[in-house]
């Protein structure tokens, strides 16, 4: 079996919970790894930081996505916006791991 995929949920406001941790918990071979409702700069630098961290999710305000994902991207790892990434789910765009 494959390793899960580690999961840093940038923002857990709201949508957060209601939405975006329910539906990373639920996808087959993801395991919310990681999840911070303030101190967005902290919880960033910690999960560029962890080699477990294999994608970080953004849902923080959208002005601050390009940064965020840059950053995520420069560290090596992989980056979605939540919004994007409950679409993409749902259209089955994309490749999930297990």
């Amino acid at each position: 079996m494959n390793r899960a995929i580690h999961v840093a949920l940038v923002r857990y406001g709201p949508a957060g919970r209601v939405s975006h941790a329910p539906v990373i918990g639920c996808v087959p071979g993801f395991r919310l790894a990681m999840v911070h409702s303030s101190k967005v700069n902290a919880l960033v630098e910690e999960a560029l930081a962890d080699p477990q961290i294999d994608l970080e999710v953004v849902a923080t305000p959208e002005r601050t996505h390009y940064e965020l994902a840059r950053r995520a991207l420069e560290a090596g790892k992989h980056a979605a916006q939540a919004l994007r990434l409950m679409e993409l789910l749902e259209r089955r765009e994309v490749a999930l791991g297990g």
